[in-house]
């Protein structure tokens, strides 16, 4: 992060936030992908995109994230408050 500059640091903090699972990507989550489709495993997989993006696409921007974290002990519900889910 020291590469950064001041603004580029804050929003790359505030990209969890944004992302269904609450957490970006790991380089290991990403190679892992890359070695699947580099092996004989995906030889038959053609013409196909496989997305590595923490499900992001799925969520509509006008909808709020429900909160995925939860403690051990954690008894609350991650989904929204609203009276479709009751």
């Amino acid at each position: 992060m020291d590469q950064y500059p001041p603004e580029m640091q804050e929003r790359i903090r505030s990209l969890p936030g944004q992302v269904p699972l609450q957490r970006v990507g790991t380089e290991s989550e990403v190679s892992a992908a890359i070695c699947f489709l580099l092996s004989p495993a995906a030889a038959f997989i053609s013409g196909s995109c496989l997305r590595v993006d923490g499900a992001v696409p799925n969520v509509k921007p006008s909808r709020p994230l429900w909160n995925t974290r939860r403690t051990p002990h954690s008894t609350a519900s991650r989904w929204p408050d609203t009276e479709v889910f009751r």
